[in-house]
């Protein structure tokens, strides 16, 4: 490397971790500092692969656990509204969404998360959507998430939700 030139790091993490408490995400820090995140609650879609629009439509797999890739295309709206539901039962906490690779940026009303915590008192619920993904403190309850494509034409896009507990 020169004098004054920029620079790369490589380094090697091994984990030999059979308890799982280091599950979560790994994250690095502007100065380096790689840190262990808490692990995503976001729950996993079932019964996939599903197509979504017509002509031919959007077909939706699972690449990795919690890891989901749209690709095709539709002349109808692909009206997912409520195609690609999960739920998952929260404590009180605050929480806040994430996604890895937002579509189509995480303001998109095209392709992005929507979630509503019903809690269980039966107070009134709380809402995550673009512009609005925390965090939040929620009380206990039924947390139900959806990811949507409200768009037409070509899709090829891979998209991780996330949902973490950050206190």
């Amino acid at each position: 490397m020169s004098k004054g030139g920029a620079g790369t790091r490589s380094t090697e993490i091994f984990f030999n971790n059979s308890s799982n408490e280091l599950d979560g995400d790994l994250k690095i820090a502007p100065d380096g500092t790689l840190y262990v995140c808490k692990l995503n609650l976001y729950p996993r879609i079932t019964g996939l692969p599903k197509t979504l629009g017509a002509n031919p439509g959007i077909t939706v797999t699972e690449t990795t656990p919690g890891t989901y890739h749209f690709k095709g295309s539709t002349t109808t709206g692909a009206n997912s509204w409520s195609k690609l539901i999960s739920r998952v039962h929260v404590d009180a906490g605050t929480y806040t969404m994430d996604a890895t690779d937002w579509p189509l940026g995480s303001n998109s009303w095209l392709m992005g998360i929507q979630a509503t915590l019903w809690p269980d008192d039966g107070g009134k619920s709380i809402t995550f959507g673009p512009n609005h993904y925390g965090p939040k403190t929620l009380p206990a309850g039924r947390f139900d998430t959806n990811i949507f494509v409200n768009t037409t034409g070509e899709v090829d896009k891979t998209f991780t939700p996330r949902l973490y507990k950050i206190d």
